[in-house]
């Protein structure tokens, strides 16, 4: 008798039969991502509802040292979520409510798989707004784009990524305690999650990025912005990507409200500079002429505001993503100084990529506060496994050659297990997750812990 088929029924007491299953069928649904990490399956999938019901199951598993992986909506695509030693998968899409806005600090309480998307709608009826908006928004959940330490295309270039507008967080350790960090974390008193440094070490953000590799986020506090007054578009094409990148680090070191800033590229047109300004209606008019004046000084085109709002909008159109095919994402975060001419060096690498394999290919990158996230996208059919194994094989490649670039990793799940296990940091979380984690269940092979 193995360990899984001796807990099933006290896992099926904790959530019922309904929310449980080890069919093959079932199983093999939740074995991989959206990414090329090989599947595995889990043992035995199931859908809790509450935290308290995690920590029933982290306990049992814990006591029985099986492994334990954690997923959202599963829209990542570096492998967080694959179950390669098998165990238990929990599925957390059951837990997907906005539990409270909290108007008096502008912050929102949610559960841990409300999806992003979701999430916006219920904001706006109320005149709040997420600051910080995925691609994969329709899809990917609150949890998940905080369990990878997520960042957007819609809003990062002044609010940052997920971490960063992150209050506060409750999360279940492998031994089944509950921790809850941030403001509420310190004083049972507090009026909410308001402060994320109240007088102790950051501990929300031990969790954030971790990809359930030290325990599993059950709720997160996050700050909203209030809906704005004007939002206004901007798209420039210019002669070179440092003509470009002239235009854009002068306008941020004016302090222009430039909420999401992305480059459009390709082999053959000029790079295009993609633009949205928010803020009250009387601002947003005066720093989109500022804007103006400084791309025609760098010799930029003004395309019309209608293009910027349409490559902005297609961005969160999943059938705009998969046009040419299942893809590969590859790349990092680079400063924000210097961005044209990387973009020349991965506009090189595009075409080796497409020479070499075969495969359609594209590179763009869009601004995260003070440094960009640059990428490289190509596009494979899944159905061939042939094309699979030479997939892998042009990820590795690129992989080496970003790493060696300097650049940081966006998504780290597993694939960038070989290299970032070099780091300087790497001793010290797993010193951490020894501490936390000392049977190794929480998501074994994910972040290069626990194989």
């Amino acid at each position: 008798m193995t360990r899984m088929s001796t807990v099933y029924s006290e896992l099926e007491t904790i959530v019922g039969s309904n929310y449980i299953s080890d069919a093959q069928h079932v199983r093999w649904t939740y074995s991989r991502d959206v990414g090329i990490v090989p599947g595995h399956p889990p043992g035995v999938v199931i859908q809790p509802q509450s935290t308290n019901e995690i920590q029933d199951i982290l306990c049992l598993a814990n006591t029985h040292k099986i492994p334990v992986y954690v997923r959202g909506a599963g829209a990542c695509y570096a492998g967080g979520v694959v179950p390669v030693k098998g165990g238990i998968l929990l599925d957390l899409t059951r837990m997907n409510k906005l539990l409270h806005l909290d108007k008096n600090s502008d912050s929102c309480l949610t559960e841990c798989c409300i999806t992003c998307g979701a999430l916006m709608n219920e904001l706006e009826t109320q005149g709040y707004k997420l600051p910080v908006i995925p691609d994969s928004a329709l899809t990917g959940t609150v949890g998940g784009f905080l369990a990878t330490s997520g960042i957007g295309t819609w809003g990062s270039a002044l609010y940052g990524s997920i971490s960063d507008i992150t209050l506060g967080l409750t999360a279940v350790l492998p031994n089944g305690e509950m921790v809850v960090t941030g403001s509420a974390g310190v004083n049972p008193y507090a009026k909410g999650q308001f402060a994320r440094y109240p007088g102790m070490p950051d501990l929300t953000g031990l969790f954030i990025g971790s990809d359930g590799t030290l325990g599993v986020i059950t709720e997160v506090a996050l700050r909203v912005v209030p809906l704005p007054e004007s939002t206004v578009y901007r798209a420039y094409e210019f002669k070179t990507h440092q003509a470009a990148e002239r235009a854009l680090v002068r306008g941020k070191r004016k302090g222009l409200h430039l909420v999401s800033v992305a480059f459009s590229t390709s082999f053959h047109d000029p790079p295009r500079l993609n633009v949205i300004i928010e803020a009250s209606e009387k601002i947003a008019n005066i720093e989109a002429e500022i804007f103006d004046e400084i791309a025609q000084e760098e010799e930029g085109e003004d395309l019309g505001p209608e293009v910027a709002q349409r490559t902005f909008e297609d961005t969160l159109n999943p059938g705009e993503q998969f046009l040419l095919g299942s893809r590969v994402m590859n790349g990092g975060f680079v400063p924000l100084v210097g961005i044209g001419d990387y973009l020349d060096w991965l506009k090189r690498e595009c075409l080796q990529i497409t020479e070499k394999y075969g495969f359609p290919s594209r590179f763009s990158a869009f601004n995260v506060m003070n440094s960009w996230d640059a990428t490289l996208k190509f596009f494979f059919d899944e159905s061939d496994p042939n094309e699979i194994q030479k997939a892998r094989k042009a990820n590795e490649e690129l992989q080496a050659r970003f790493f060696e670039s300097g650049a940081l990793p966006t998504k780290r799940g597993q694939i960038w297990n070989k290299y970032v296990s070099q780091s300087r940091s790497f001793e010290l979380f797993k010193a951490i997750k020894r501490c936390l984690d000392p049977n190794n269940i929480m998501s074994p092979g994910v972040h290069g812990v626990g194989l």
